[in-house]
């Protein structure tokens, strides 16, 4: 159904972004819709860090295993699609 790419760094001390995510769909929405998903997905990502549990700052692949499960139910509630989720998050 798609490919969505997600590449974020994270300040580890107060779980925050350090800068904004760069999100990238493939075959998921049109191009007009492009802007609005990345920025819908940049709005999942920060309730994310704010709901997050205690531990998975220190172990990245499970952050990332975390952040997979919480997209795809979003884009599935929202398009009743399966993309491919692939995050890529940087801690700092």
């Amino acid at each position: 159904d798609g490919i969505v790419v997600i590449v974020a760094q994270i300040d580890g001390q107060n779980r925050s972004m350090s800068s904004r995510p760069n999100v990238t769909s493939f075959g998921l929405v049109a191009d007009k819709q492009d802007k609005q998903f990345a920025k819908e997905m940049e709005e999942v990502l920060e309730l994310f860090l704010i709901n997050l549990k205690d531990g998975l700052m220190e172990n990245p692949r499970a952050l990332e295993n975390e952040l997979r499960q919480v997209v795809r139910k979003h884009i599935y509630r929202k398009m009743k699609k399966y993309p491919l989720i692939v995050p890529h998050i940087i801690v700092m």
